[in-house]
């Protein structure tokens, strides 16, 4: 009877301020993910023309794949010894880091498709280890 009384005086989510941050952040990065992958599609028809745009998202998108495998499992180890919200800040400070060195690179050259597919797997693996 005493559990039942805890669970019922307990605060719900939406009254928690910590975790309204973590979703707020969450739902902020999420996005800015999203966008970015719509902003390489773009990218990927601009720089074939067109002609090859689908080959050239279809190898991105393998390789993200090919992230996914070989990073998902180390990260689950390295998210259990490390600080949740240590792996979280840092994911998203890689994760920015990598927006940052895309718009920049681009901005005084012409960015090589190898860097960018580089970039779009590295942009992948913080999110395994924030997952």
């Amino acid at each position: 009877m005493a559990a039942e009384q805890k669970i019922k005086s307990s605060p719900t989510l939406r009254r928690n301020r910590n975790f309204r941050l973590l979703f707020s952040a969450q739902i902020i990065s999420l996005l800015g993910s999203g966008v970015t992958t719509v902003g390489l599609a773009l990218f990927a028809y601009q720089l074939t023309g067109g002609a090859s745009a689908t080959a050239v998202i279809g190898n991105a998108l393998t390789l993200r794949i090919l992230a996914f495998l070989l990073f998902s499992q180390p990260a689950g180890v390295i998210a259990d010894r490390i600080s949740k919200k240590r792996i979280l800040i840092a994911a998203d400070l890689i994760r920015f880091g990598r927006i940052v060195s895309v718009v920049v690179h681009f901005q005084t050259e012409p960015l090589p498709w190898f860097h960018q597919f580089c970039a779009d797997t590295v942009n992948f693996v913080p999110w395994q280890l924030d997952a």
